[in-house]
């Protein structure tokens, strides 16, 4: 995962990118496979736990600019019911 960001998630915000991603990135792999060429995902994940500050400090990504991309169909790779 981004180190940056990382260092600043406490542990219960861990735990809801891992429930997050369990679907799918298997559980032993959560932490290695999230590219950091593509922040797509992490974005997401951030943005489902409302972690807005972590996606707006480390990555520059503003809500509103969020969720206009979730808009995009088949650009939202977690549901919303999780």
């Amino acid at each position: 995962m981004y180190p940056f960001i990382l260092d600043d998630l406490n542990s219960e915000n861990v735990e809801a990118l891992k429930f997050l991603s369990l679907e799918y990135i298997p559980m032993k792999k959560q932490e290695s496979m999230i590219a950091e060429d593509d922040p797509s995902f992490i974005k997401e994940l951030l943005f489902r736990i409302n972690c807005t500050d972590l996606l707006i400090d480390k990555l520059r990504f503003s809500r509103e600019e969020m969720e206009q991309e979730l808009k995009i169909p088949g650009k939202a790779k977690i549901s919303t019911y999780r």
